[in-house]
């Protein structure tokens, strides 16, 4: 009876640790908290599409918070500012990287180099899709004699993603990934190699910035070409070719990749960027131009992913000479290197059902969004940050996506104009 009573005991003993023990306890992972005479760097992301719903630490350091670290309250709100605190206390995902340091009153390299860290985390973050959110601030600061102080703040550039593009929730796992990605950037700036590599993934962070699509299409293009490294005089047909070792080999892969470069070369001599799609119907020819940046866009994102995860195949990005033994390699050789193709042929443009005019109901919804949503904003003359006009923008942006009438009660004063957007709506809807 009494072994009986130990056992029963043991067990409800273990199932009171397993269940009713806070979670971070659970985990092994304690609550963040500043440590004395340290420095640190953040971004805070505002209205992240994002499942971190509780601290975490990667494993290379970095804390992953949902809302800002105690300690940066209303107390700075006279050095940085209502509107900006309140864009930062606003913020649910933030991340952190920090550092003892025997100077933390001095704003110095460390700072820069912390900063460095968060921003190549973030940014390399989008290789595996680009997240979708409102804003985001870098904050550098230090903790020293009990209290926090700010050195540092900037409004950071926004990543965007391509039309049509589906949503990429922030999880754990992808902040993981990202951090293992990071830690590869850093060993290759710090060795100096992968220099056309580095350069490659600079342009396509470039076009991930960047709002018109003929211009982002460019520099996709273009951070592509980085990885194939064409012969003089040759690029067009190498394009082609070689791209598809990188992507799938077929007619419709070809004809995509074809169709892609031409378009970079007409927007690179200030073309038009579907001077090249005119076999197209001309309501079709948005759509496909859109569809055309999206397709490189993965293909980048993709490949220069799989390049920092693959040490083997990485080891053949490494110079021009290594890249050049790479690409006289038959086919088959080089796609046991790189491994199944990114098969971006399976994208769809969107629907295409017409209107009374003859144009598609994807070309009326942008045309109605950059003609009557900026006047939406106009309008608005009380808003006078920018990063909420954008979020409007994304919101309307939004609704006419998914064709849903505007919900009542919101402030808009031109009410004739939520009228039209939500007959437009009902409309693209019904067709």
């Amino acid at each position: 009876m009494a072994i009986g009573a130990v056992v029963i005991l043991s067990v409800v003993v273990a199932w009171l640790i397993a269940y009713l023990l806070p979670r971070s306890r659970k985990k092994g992972v304690m609550p963040f908290t500043f440590s004395n005479n340290e420095k640190f760097s953040f971004i805070a992301v505002n209205h992240c599409f994002s499942y971190v719903k509780a601290e975490a630490q990667l494993s290379d350091g970095t804390w992953v918070l949902p809302k800002l670290p105690t300690g940066i309250d209303k107390v700075w709100a006279s050095w940085i500012g209502t509107i900006r605190l309140e864009r930062l206390t606003s913020a649910n995902l933030i991340l952190l990287r920090r550092v003892s340091s025997s100077k933390p009153e001095i704003l110095d390299d460390e700072h820069k180099e912390l900063f460095q860290e968060v921003m190549t985390l973030f940014w390399l973050l989008q290789l595996s899709g680009v997240v979708q959110y409102g804003g985001a601030s870098a904050v550098q600061g230090s903790f020293h004699g009990g209290d926090v102080n700010i050195r540092q703040m900037v409004q950071l550039e926004d990543y965007y993603p391509t039309e049509g593009s589906p949503r990429y929730p922030v999880t754990i796992e992808r902040l993981e990934e990202a951090g293992q990605m990071s830690a590869v950037w850093r060993e290759l700036r710090k060795k100096n190699t992968h220099a056309r590599f580095r350069r490659g993934a600079r342009i396509l962070r470039d076009g991930l910035e960047m709002r018109v699509g003929q211009d982002r299409q460019r520099e996709f293009t273009r951070s592509i070409e980085a990885l194939i490294r064409p012969d003089p005089y040759k690029t067009t047909k190498q394009f082609k070719t070689r791209a598809q070792t990188l992507g799938v080999r077929n007619k419709k892969s070809e004809e995509i990749l074809y169709e892609s470069y031409e378009m970079r070369c007409d927007v690179e001599h200030v073309h038009e960027w579907d001077r090249f799609l005119q076999k197209y119907p001309e309501d079709e020819r948005l759509a496909i131009a859109n569809m055309r940046t999206r397709q490189m866009e993965a293909l980048a994102r993709e490949s220069y992913r799989r390049i920092l995860l693959n040490a083997k195949i990485r080891a053949h990005f490494e110079s021009d000479d290594t890249l050049n033994d790479f690409w006289v390699l038959p086919f088959g050789e080089q796609r046991k290197i790189w491994g199944p193709g990114i098969d971006v042929t399976g994208f769809r443009t969107p629907t295409n059902s017409r209107r009374r005019s003859g144009r598609s109901s994807n070309v009326m919804r942008e045309t109605c969004l950059e003609s009557e949503a900026s006047g939406v904003i106009a309008d608005r003359s009380a808003v006078a940050d920018a990063t909420l006009a954008t979020q409007w923008r994304r919101r309307l942006r939004l609704l006419l996506r998914q064709c849903l009438p505007l919900p009542d009660g919101e402030v808009l004063r031109d009410r004739l104009l939520v009228q039209r957007l939500q007959s437009s709506c009902r409309r693209g809807k019904r067709e």
